[in-house]
């Protein structure tokens, strides 16, 4: 939905609110507008507004908690908030502010309580618990929106009155096993995981949610799931089979064949890889996804159109990845290197062309955004945006 529709819809139901007499209407129209406020959460996400994100999330949560969420449908908006506050904490880490913790708690605390008054858990599911809950780190700050998202889609499960809402409900709680499991925001794109094994019981409850979720009903986002966690487990047949159980179920989403063209990449058969990645430019040509993975094919085959592919990431609105700003950066101040060099040879002075200098400058921006929002552990983002400033002199 367009911001300008969101805002509208959050001005109406804010003077619906206010004009609300009967207590429940006013709570059906505070879940309304909490659910248009994690649309609002997901779009300022994509367009690189995270403080904007995090405070939407905030809003919907301290709705949740005002009105006391019981329903499947509340506990969803609890769940979606909190999938936005941990994506928005992995890019956003250097505010802490973002978090409050004591909605959270509260939040967290009225959750608990509500498992205990459903009665015994299902066996199968207090099995997947269990085992999610006997291991497995993540980063102090986000560890508490994470486990309240896990135990809101455990309460989903629980309250689903149908097969089809409990395998959305598996699947939500299978996604949160899995980005804890790799401590970062979860992405069904495979190179975007950055730590594969953190916590491998983790991956197992992910992997069983998944399951639990294609045996209900099969749908795209759980044959995702499923095909994402099984490659990170190196089960490589049942991934590949779920990612094309994914391409069935989603046939205009270029995403599945994204996902299959990165199990391919990470085999080394770059031929089906590379096949894969123009079958998702072709079905979704919007999506990001198949141009990273040409991108990532033509580094792999050390084309030069890889800087080109990288450059057309960046161009797509929503791409906000550590791999599309660092490959751009990284082959740009190659391209310049090479330059360099041949200047030295030759003995002459060369002055950059149009294109060169303004690629430069996108570069420059590329490698700042990539410092600010991955951890560079190792240092290569800072060493490669002193270069690129170097350059731009």
């Amino acid at each position: 939905m367009h911001a300008r529709m969101l805002d509208v819809a959050l001005g109406h139901f804010d003077d619906a609110i206010e004009c609300a007499e009967d207590g429940v209407w006013t709570r059906v129209l505070s879940v309304g507008r909490a659910e248009c406020l994690t649309m609002c959460a997901e779009k300022w996400y994509h367009d690189g507004l995270f403080g904007r994100a995090a405070e939407a999330c905030s809003n919907a949560l301290s709705a949740m908690l005002e009105c006391g969420a019981r329903s499947f449908l509340e506990w969803g908006v609890v769940y979606v908030s909190c999938v936005w506050m941990a994506r928005v904490h992995s890019q956003f880490t250097k505010h802490p502010e973002l978090f409050d913790s004591n909605v959270l708690e509260a939040l967290m605390g009225c959750a608990q309580s509500q498992v205990v008054e459903q009665g015994p858990m299902p066996g199968y599911l207090k099995q997947v618990v269990d085992k999610a809950q006997s291991e497995g780190e993540c980063e102090s700050k986000v560890r508490l929106v994470l486990e309240l998202a896990a135990v809101a889609a455990q309460l989903r499960v629980m309250l689903a009155e149908s097969s089809v809402l409990a395998a959305q409900s598996w699947t939500d709680l299978g996604s949160v096993y899995y980005t804890y499991s790799t401590e970062t925001a979860s992405s069904p794109l495979l190179f975007q995981s950055q730590s594969l094994y953190s916590s491998t019981k983790l991956l197992d409850a992910a992997a069983d949610c998944a399951t639990a979720a294609m045996q209900l009903d099969p749908t795209a986002r759980a044959a995702n799931l499923q095909g994402t966690v099984a490659a990170l487990s190196k089960n490589s047949a049942l991934s590949q089979h779920a990612f094309i159980v994914a391409t069935r179920r989603a046939v205009l989403s270029g995403m599945p064949w994204a996902n299959l063209g990165c199990l391919f990449l990470v085999h080394g058969d770059i031929e089906l890889a590379n096949k894969a990645f123009a079958r998702a430019q072709m079905t979704e040509p919007d999506f990001y996804g198949g141009w990273m993975g040409q991108a990532l094919v033509a580094e792999c085959m050390d084309a030069t159109e890889c800087v080109d592919l990288y450059e057309a990431c960046l161009a797509h609105e929503g791409v906000a990845t550590d791999v599309a700003d660092f490959g751009y950066a990284y082959h740009v101040w190659q391209s310049l290197a090479v330059l360099d060099a041949e200047r030295a040879l030759s003995h002459t002075e060369r002055v950059l062309s149009h294109t060169e200098q303004n690629r430069l400058l996108l570069a420059v921006y590329a490698a700042r955004r990539y410092v600010s929002r991955s951890s560079d552990v190792h240092g290569a983002g800072h060493y490669l945006l002193g270069m690129l400033l170097e350059h731009n002199g």
